[in-house]
Order: structure tokens, then sequence, then C-alpha cells
């Protein structure tokens, strides 16, 4: 967070905005989630995003079956 003072200072200077934003995370995690790796995905594959002395990046993939209609469907998932 120290890299980006303008997401504090927004934090900060409009607190119903973070309190909305804290409420919107609790509603609808698995979204933002997901909103995220989308981002952290995209920000790798144009070399963004990369291990630092501050950070570590780890790409992994996980391999997952669905059911969809009475059919197992197995989808690779990547995490970033």
């Amino acid at each position: 967070m120290a890299r980006v003072p303008g997401a504090i200072k927004k934090l900060n200077d409009d607190l119903s905005w973070t309190i909305e934003l804290g409420e919107a995370f609790l509603a609808q995690d698995k979204d933002l989630m997901d909103a995220i790796q989308a981002l952290r995905n995209k920000a790798q594959k144009v070399g963004t995003l990369q291990t630092t002395p501050q950070q570590i990046v780890v790409v992994t993939n996980v391999i997952s079956e669905k059911t969809i209609e009475q059919q197992v469907v197995v989808v690779t998932n990547t995490i970033v």
C-alpha cells in the first residue's frame, strides 16, 4: 500500500466509500477475487508482475472437475 499513496488517501478521505468497498467485498468476495486474479494474469502476461525482493510471484495450475448438464467437464485454472 505504501507504493500507492493515492489509494491510502482515497481510503482515508472518503470513509463512506471505504465502508461500501468493505461491504461489497463481504457480499461478493468470490467476484472480487476473480477480478483480482484476472488483473494478476494480465499483468503477468505483459511482464509487469514479476518476482522482486519484496514479493514472490507464484503461478500454478489447478485442475478441477465440474458437472454441467450431466456431463463432467475438466477445467484448468491458472492462479497467479
